[in-house]
């Protein structure tokens, strides 16, 4: 109410914060007060007996709704669970579906009844025991058993949010040299803190100062250079024998986070570096208040000319482009969850899925979900910094952890970068993109041309259309050329408050994406491997411009891309149109 009133002053952003951190701690209290206790399911005949029944409805109703009769793995269990199978012809899949409930349904009562049922089974297992032992005792036998039972009937579940953090990567390598020369001569290549950048040739053995991040080719050879402000200089190499590039291991665990930390910072500040687009002086009048600028808003409207604000003419058209529709106009979004929606949104969420610098795991948050009274609680804090436009400190600090592109392969410039962002922070934003942000593009008209991030349109059927296209061209004897397009680190590389201004045209307001960018701009990134999380983090340098990126791990990273990308499709289409298919008649023509 005091927010609502008074708006997210600075006093009341304290109380905010207040409040997180007390309802945090009372979180990691409970689970580890929980975690000590024994809430395991007991393991029984009767139990197994149940999770086979849920098993064999499931396969029932899955060959009844792909018509494909009972398969040798049905009968199988049936024959297993001494279950008579019904005529096949007659059954619907309603019925399955009503079965597999009833199954569930019965498995989650012997689970709830799961102490009493083990401690039979196990008095029956301990007479058993007694009967092959003569003599002995059995009472004696059965105690031990529980004893064994009680010792391994942890609750994994909890527990395993005070494991130890594990990862494989516990080593990587990295380059004894600095300059490297590809193959052909035609690019110079320059290790720098983790990421090789390459440089054009000018002239015969003289390269641009200004470079791009690229991937090492792999028949590269060792060089010397020289340097001025104009041009690098490179050394004849020998023509026998050239050098070729050398790795050393590092293993200890301090300076292998140290490097990563450099890398990871390198390779996000690769926009500046290679001063794209977004990134020059013209653009900041944009992207100023990320992403919520007045001018940001002018263009929006369509009543700002973005030719007057001294970008180039292409750039210009694209800014142009972005004016709202009439059916944009018109969109909207709530920002604020409902109980029902925070109990459904977590609820959906498979529970291994990892998450939080904070070390909630999603365990504790569907354990919460489960209570009313503190899933309304939980969904009305989610909410506030995206109804009002501020921010919550606990989610800026993110674990970048750090995997193996390639099998095997740790090269220290082949790494991908998976962010675990706060885990109520990623159900927000999921409910966000999938309830409304892309049911609201879909309504507006996303370019036709776009696929891949979208219902009914995957990536694969793109591909079958392309497939089908080379076909034609082949079974008509048409002309037809097709380029690839890699683009590399692509989320690492869209600007969160250039993201903002594409949100607020699919109608989120201008407070959630204010709090969605601010919080992108001032994360505070630890690196986990193998040997844990470090304690040393990376941010951006103060007086410098945020690290971009939308980064891998977080819900919305592919939608905005899809966002982006129709309108730079739509864009492309306005020039000019891809392929053209003649049918062999010549009267029908298919454009696209």
């Amino acid at each position: 109410m005091v927010l609502k009133d008074r708006g997210p002053t600075p006093a009341n952003i304290q109380t905010y914060q207040t409040l997180d951190d007390d309802i945090i701690r009372g979180m990691r209290a409970a689970a580890k007060l929980a975690g000590r206790k024994d809430f395991g399911y007991q393991r029984s005949d009767v139990l197994v007996h149940a999770g086979r029944k849920v098993r064999l409805m499931k396969t029932i109703a899955s060959c009844v709704r792909n018509k494909m009769g009972y398969t040798e793995k049905v009968k199988e269990l049936a024959e297993q669970l001494s279950v008579d199978l019904p005529e096949f012809n007659k059954l619907t899949y309603w019925w399955t579906r009503k079965m597999v409930t009833e199954a569930v349904q019965a498995k989650k009562e012997i689970q709830w009844m799961a102490a009493e049922h083990r401690a039979a089974w196990l008095e029956r297992l301990a007479q058993e025991a007694a009967a092959l032992k003569p003599g002995s005792d059995w009472e004696k036998v059965l105690k031990q058993m529980i004893t064994v039972s009680r010792q391994k009937a942890t609750n994994k579940r909890l527990n395993g949010i005070f494991r130890p953090e594990w990862s494989s990567l516990d080593y990587i390598e990295i380059p004894n040299e600095t300059w490297f020369l590809s193959k052909d001569g035609e690019e110079l290549y320059e290790f720098d803190n983790g990421i090789f950048v390459a440089h054009q040739k000018i002239d015969e053995r003289v390269f641009e100062v200004f470079g791009v991040c690229k991937v090492l080719p792999p028949d590269s050879i060792v060089v010397n250079v020289e340097i001025d402000e104009n041009a690098i200089y490179v050394e004849e190499p020998p023509t026998l024998d050239p050098p070729k590039p050398s790795w050393r291991t590092v293993e200890d665990p301090y300076e292998m986070q140290e490097w990563l930390r450099r890398r990871n910072k390198r390779h996000l500040n690769q926009m500046h570096a290679e001063e794209r687009p977004p990134t020059k002086v013209e653009f900041q009048s944009i992207l100023s208040q990320h992403g919520t600028s007045e001018v940001a808003l002018g263009i929006l409207d369509g009543t700002l000319d973005p030719s007057t604000l001294g970008l180039d003419e292409q750039t210009a058209d694209f800014i142009k482009g972005l004016a709202k529709t009439d059916k944009e106009k018109i969109l909207s979004m709530p920002c604020e969850m409902s109980r029902k929606e925070f109990q459904a949104a977590m609820k959906v969420t498979h529970e291994d899925t990892s998450s939080s610098a904070s070390g909630l795991h999603y365990t504790l948050w569907q354990t919460i979900a489960e209570d009313d009274d503190l899933s309304a609680t939980h969904a009305k804090m989610l909410s506030l910094p995206f109804k009002h436009g501020f921010v919550c400190d606990r989610r800026k600090k993110i674990i970048d952890c750090m995997l193996e592109k390639k099998p095997g392969v740790r090269k220290i410039h082949i790494m991908r970068i998976i962010c675990l962002f706060e885990a109520d922070f990623n159900t927000l934003l999921k409910w966000m993109f999938n309830k409304f942000i892309m049911p609201n593009s879909e309504k507006s008209g996303l370019s036709p041309n776009q696929w891949g991030g979208r219902v009914n349109r995957s990536a694969p059927a793109c591909a079958m259309r392309k497939l089908l296209s080379w076909e034609y061209a082949r079974f008509t004897k048409t002309v037809l050329t097709s380029f690839l397009a890699d683009l590399q680190s692509n989320f690492d590389c869209i600007l969160p408050d250039m993201s903002s201004i594409f949100l607020m045209k699919n109608g989120v307001s201008k407070e959630a994406v204010y709090s969605r960018a601010a919080i992108m701009a001032d994360l505070s990134r630890s690196v986990g491997t193998a040997t844990g999380t470090s304690t040393e983090t990376y941010q951006h340098d103060p007086g410098k411009p945020s690290l971009p990126g939308e980064g891998q791990g977080k819900p919305d990273s592919m939608a905005i891309w899809t966002l982006i990308s129709s309108e730079l499709l739509e864009m492309h289409h306005n020039l000019c149109h891809g392929v053209e298919l003649i049918d062999v008649t010549g009267d029908n023509t298919s454009r696209r």
